[in-house]
C-alpha cells in the first residue's frame, strides 16, 4: 500500500480545483485530497497527516472524514511547531518512525508550516538511503499562482528538483572514487521514465545506452579489470557526441554539465578494441604504449586511494613489462607461454636478490627488490590481513612513491633485461659411491667446464684418479663430504646451499642420478630442486654400463652409456611459483 505524506498548518483553506498536467480535481479544500484524485491511485492509499496541536484541532477532523469517504486510510501525527533546534530534530525523528521501511511514499508539501516540509523531504530522502523508502513524487500546490477567477490553482511536480539530490550524489561518488555508475543510473531511469510518459513526442535515445556504459566502466573499474575497463572506456568515447549532448540538455540537465568531465577523466583508459564482442582479447596487442596506458590506470587508482587495485595492476604492469623484455609480447595473454615464464623471471630475481645479490646487474637488483615490494604489499590486502605481520596502512600509502620509481624505467630496454647472467659453461652434479666408473663416463660423456660432487668421506680420495683417468685433471672441481651418507637426509639443505651460488652462473646444470647411496642420490634431487626453482636449465640423466659387475670392478674407466631421464627444466617447482 502505498503512502501520502502531508503537512497541515493552522490556516484556513480555501475551497479550489486543481490541476496537474492536463488532469483536473473536483473542487476540495485540501490539497492531499486532490492528489488522491489526480495521481490516479488504483488500490487503497494510507494519508499519514503531520499536523501542529493548532492545526491538529482546526483540520484533523475533516480531513479523516474526507480521506475515509474516498476509501482510503487516514493517521493523523502530532508534531511540535518547529520553532527551536531541539523540535526540529523531535519533528525529524517522528517522521522517520511513521515508517518501517520499503513504503512507496509521495510527499505533498502543499500546507506544510514554515520549514516543515523542508524538514518532511529532508527526512523521508534519508529514509530512502537508510531503509529503502521509495520517493514516488514530491508535488505543491501553488496557491500563489492560481486563477483567482476560476479558482483553480496548480499543481507542480516537484520531483525532478528532489532528483538534483541524486545527482548531488552522483556527483559526489565520482569527486570521492571516479565511479559514474550512479549517474549511468539516473540517466537509464530517466529514459526509461520518459518512454513510460504519454503525451510526449520525443524521447531520449542515447541516455541509457550512455549510461550503461558508465555503469559498465565502473564496475570493470571496482573489480580491478584494465583491459574491461579499457574496452568500457573505448565504447564510451565511440557515442555521438553531438546527440549525446542534445539528449543531456533535453532530458538531463546536470548530466549536460557532468558528461564531459566524465568523459574526459576516462578518455586517456580507453584501448582501441578492433573487436567488440567474442574473443575481442586476441587482437589487443602489448607494447609501450599499453603499458602506458596501463600505468596511467595505476596512477587513477591512487589518485583515487584505491592501494589495493592499484597494487593488483601494478603486479601485471611488471609481468607485462617483462613478457616485452623477453620478446613474448606475441602470446602475452596467454599463460603458460608467456605470463608464467615472467613471473618465475621476476620470482627468482626477487630470491636472489634475497639471497645471492652479488649475482645479480644492478638493475636486476632493483627490479627483484621491486617485484618482492609490490608483492608483499599486494598480498597484505588481497589476503585481506590474514598473515602473521601486523598490515602497516602507512606503508601502504608509500605506493605511490615506489610506483614512481617503477614507472620512471618503463621505456628503458636495457634495464628491463631479466636474462640470467651466466659465467660458467655446464657443470656436472653427481654423486660417487665407491664405484668410480659412473663419475668417469659422466665426465666422459658431459665434457663439463665445472664438477660438483657429493660422495662420502671413504670415497673422497677416488676423485683425483677419475679426473686423471677422464683426461679432466685441470678441471674445476667442488667435492663436498657427507657426514653421514647412509642416513643422513638433513644434510640436504645445507649442501643444496653451499652448491647453490656456483650453479647460479652455471648455462646449465647435468644431474647424474646414478651411483653413490639413497641418501647421496636424494641430495642430488634437492639441489635440482632448488637449481630449478631458480630458473637454472637442469638435465637429469642416468649413467649406465652394461657390462658385468666383474668386468665394472676390474676395469671401471669404460665410457658407459649417457640417457636423458627427462627434457631441461621448463619452470620451478610450485613451490617458487606460488609464493608471489
Amino acid at each position: 500500500m502505498d503512502t501520502l505524506f502531508t503537512v497541515m498548518g493552522a490556516s484556513s483553506y480555501e475551497p479550489m480545483e486543481y490541476t496537474l498536467d492536463v488532469r483536473k480535481s473536483q473542487k476540495v479544500k485540501y490539497a492531499p485530497l486532490a492528489l488522491l484524485d489526480l495521481l490516479g491511485w488504483n488500490g487503497e492509499v494510507e494519508v499519514v497527516a503531520f499536523l501542529t496541536p493548532t492545526a491538529q484541532k482546526t483540520h484533523a477532523k475533516p480531513l479523516a472524514e474526507e480521506i475515509k469517504k474516498r476509501g482510503h486510510e487516514f493517521r493523523p501525527v502530532c508534531i511540535p511547531e518547529g520553532r527551536s533546534e531541539r523540535e526540529i530534530w523531535e519533528i525529524f525523528e517522528i517522521i522517520s518512525e511513521s515508517l518501517a521501511g520499503g513504503e512507496r511514499v509521495v510527499l505533498d508539501i502543499t500546507h506544510g508550516f514554515r520549514s516543515i516540509p523542508i524538514l518532511m523531504l529532508g527526512a523521508v530522502l534519508f529514509l530512502k538511503e537508510a531503509r529503502g523508502v521509495e520517493l514516488g513524487g514530491v508535488y505543491y500546490g501553488a496557491y500563489e499562482a492560481r486563477d483567482p477567477s476560476e479558482g483553480i490553482e496548480p499543481v507542480f511536480n516537484l520531483t525532478p528538483l528532489v532528483e538534483m539530490v541524486e545527482w548531488a550524489n552522483a556527483v559526489r561518488i565520482f569527486n570521492k572514487y571516479g565511479h559514474a555508475d550512479e549517474m549511468g543510473k539516473l540517466l537509464g531511469r530517466i529514459q526509461d521514465q520518459a518512454f513510460r510518459k504519454t503525451g510526449q513526442s520525443e524521447k531520449p535515445r542515447q541516455l541509457k545506452n550512455l549510461g550503461g556504459c558508465m555503469e559498465g566502466l565502473s564496475l570493470s573499474l571496482a573489480e580491478g579489470l584494465p583491459l574491461e575497463a579499457g574496452k568500457a572506456a573505448w565504447e564510451l568515447g565511440m557515442i555521438d557526441p553531438e546527440g549525446m549532448r542534445k539528449e543531456l540538455s533535453g532530458f538531463a540537465i546536470p548530466g549536460e554539465k557532468l558528461a564531459p568531465r566524465i568523459l574526459d577523466s576516462f578518455k586517456d583508459m580507453a584501448i582501441a578494441a578492433t573487436k567488440t564482442k567474442g574473443e575481442w582479447k586476441r587482437c589487443l596487442k602489448l607494447d609501450l604504449e599499453e603499458l602506458l596506458r596501463e600505468a596511467r590506470l595505476v596512477d587513477w587508482y591512487l589518485a583515487q586511494g584505491q592501494v589495493g587495485l592499484a597494487l593488483g595492476v601494478m603486479r601485471e604492469w611488471m609481468v607485462n613489462r617483462v613478457i616485452l623484455a623477453m620478446g613474448l609480447e606475441e602470446h602475452w595473454l596467454d599463460y603458460g607461454k608467456a605470463r608464467k615464464p615472467a613471473e618465475r623471471r621476476l620470482n627468482v630475481l626477487s630470491e636472489m636478490h634475497r639471497d645471492y645479490r652479488e649475482l645479480l646487474t644492478a638493475n636486476q637488483a632493483e627490479i627483484g627488490r621491486w617485484w618482492q615490494a609490490v608483492a608483499d604489499r599486494r598480498n597484505a590486502v588481497h589476503h585481506c590481513g590474514f598473515r602473521d605481520a601486523v598490515v602497516d596502512p602507512g606503508d601502504l600509502a608509500n605506493v605511490g612513491n615506489l610506483w614512481g620509481r617503477i614507472k620512471e624505467r618503463m621505456e628503458s630496454e636495457d634495464f628491463w633485461d631479466v636474462r640470467r647472467p651466466v659465467s660458467a659453461g655446464t657443470v656436472l652434479l653427481s654423486p660417487l659411491g665407491l664405484s668410480r666408473g659412473l663419475l668417469y663416463s659422466a665426465l666422459k660423456r658431459v665434457q663439463p667446464a665445472k664438477l660438483v660432487v657429493i660422495t662420502s668421506r671413504k670415497a673422497e680420495g677416488t676423485v683425483e684418479e677419475i679426473l686423471e683417468k677422464a683426461g679432466a685433471e685441470g678441471l674445476d672441481a667442488r667435492v663436498l663430504v657427507m657426514k653421514d651418507p647412509y642416513c643422513g637426509f638433513d644434510e640436504a639443505g645445507h649442501l643444496a646451499s653451499e652448491v647453490l651460488r656456483g650453479l647460479l652462473v652455471a648455462e646449465k646444470v647435468v644431474a647424474n642420478q646414478t651411483g653413490g647411496t639413497t641418501v647421496m642420490q636424494f641430495v642430488i634431487q634437492r639441489i635440482c630442486e632448488r637449481a630449478k626453482d631458480l630458473d637454472v636449465p637442469v638435465e637429469e640423466v642416468a649413467l649406465v654400463d652394461r657390462r658385468s659387475s666383474k668386468e665394472q670392478t676390474e676395469n671401471p674407466y669404460v665410457t658407459g652409456e649417457l640417457i636423458a631421464l627427462g627434457e631441461a627444466n621448463q619452470g620451478p617447482s610450485p613451490r617458487l611459483s606460488q609464493r608471489l
